[in-house]
């Protein structure tokens, strides 16, 4: 897997500030990138959004889920059906845009992008005791 550097951007900026259908590696728009190919990437996200008013995440509010839900420790499987570090089903990591079979077994990176379109996607609710 190649590695890139992370961004300094908040997440939230990048969902805003990016056209339909682009997709953010390294700080750049990138064409080539679809969101199946994204999470081989360690600094990718989408950067799609309905609109501007749409509930983003800013790095905070990942941290503080992730410390919440796991500990902030993307590997943790504890066989209770929810896995890694927003401890997704499987079935809501796979309709959150999740490319492996469970949540722990994507990069953290990866894991970190879909949890932030999840909430940019509306639905916050998925962690209502974090």
């Amino acid at each position: 897997m190649r590695r890139i550097a992370a961004l300094a951007v908040p997440l939230a900026v990048l969902v805003l500030a990016a056209p339909a259908g682009a997709h953010v590696v390294d700080g750049q728009y990138r064409s080539d990138v679809t969101a199946q190919n994204c999470g081989s990437y360690d600094a990718c996200s989408s950067g799609q959004s309905s609109s501007s008013s749409d509930s983003t995440s800013s790095s905070g509010e990942l941290d503080s889920i992730a410390q919440c839900e796991s500990g902030g420790d993307p590997s943790t499987n504890t066989g209770n059906g929810y896995t890694g570090k927003f401890q997704f089903d499987d079935s809501t990591w796979k309709a959150a845009g999740g490319s492996t079979a469970s949540a722990y077994q994507a990069s953290e990176a990866e894991q970190d992008r879909v949890a932030g379109s999840w909430i940019a996607a509306g639905h916050r609710e998925a962690w209502p005791n974090c």
